[in-house]
Parts: structure tokens; C-alpha cells; sequence
């Protein structure tokens, strides 16, 4: 079959059209998607941090503070090392990080929150530990 000048022109037109509302549809679909993740990005990083809450507070923690250090390989972490375990408290906003020297001695029960720090043995102040979790 062959096609005239204007069949052919219309033919173009078509698929110029065509192509057209396949970039405008596929754009609408990335500005969607994007400003979905956008609007949700800080319910995903509370639902993370939450998470990370929860099993800090399930744990039952009793020892010598052996040593505190930030963890370069992990964002520069508040960590804390006692009875040979490395404990992330890098995302507590109640300054327990800054308080605790080396050889304080620290206790909290399972499914506690609160921290009792000891120096000497004598209990010198009890952290509520805060992620900054909102559930």
C-alpha cells in the first residue's frame, strides 16, 4: 500500500502526538512517584528509628563502661562498649553519651528505657533514653 503525501503527514502527526502523551504521562508518573517518596521519606526514617528503639529497650544491659568512641565506619555512631558488646546509643537525644566516662558502670532492665549510671558505686543520675521515636 502506498501512501500519499498527506497520508503520510498524517501519520507523523499521529505518532508525534503519540510520543508526545507517552513523555507527558511518563513525566506526571516520575513527578508522582517522587513526590510521594518525598512526603513519606521522614515516616520511613521515624519507623527506622523506632525500630531501633524498640531493641535497645528490649535489651537488658549491666556492665563496666569499657570504652566510648564514635564509630567511624558507622556515620561516626555514639558508641559504647561494655562486657566485650559494642552498643550503638548514637541516636539518643537524652545525653547520656556526653555524661558517661570510662569505667562508669551502667544498668538497665528489658524493656526499660531508663538507664542508671553509676560512678564509684554510687547511682548518680538516671537516663531516660530518647531516639526521638513519636509512635
Amino acid at each position: 500500500m502506498r501512501y500519499g503525501i498527506w497520508e503520510k503527514l498524517i501519520l507523523g502527526l499521529k505518532n508525534k502526538v503519540i510520543m508526545k502523551n507517552i513523555s507527558i504521562i511518563a513525566f506526571i508518573a516520575l513527578l508522582a512517584i517522587g513526590l510521594y517518596i518525598r512526603t513519606h521519606k521522614e515516616e520511613y526514617r521515624l519507623s527506622a528509628i523506632c525500630k531501633m528503639y524498640e531493641e535497645f529497650k528490649a535489651k537488658e544491659i549491666s556492665g563496666i563502661i569499657q570504652k566510648k568512641f564514635k564509630d567511624e565506619d558507622h556515620h561516626l555512631n555514639e558508641m559504647i562498649i561494655i562486657n566485650n558488646e559494642k552498643i550503638d546509643i548514637g541516636l539518643d537525644k537524652s545525653g547520656i553519651y556526653d555524661f558517661i566516662i570510662q569505667g562508669d558502670s551502667i544498668e538497665k532492665k528489658a524493656g526499660s528505657d531508663k538507664v542508671d549510671v553509676f560512678r564509684n558505686d554510687t547511682i548518680l543520675i538516671t537516663f531516660s533514653v530518647d531516639f526521638g521515636c513519636t509512635k
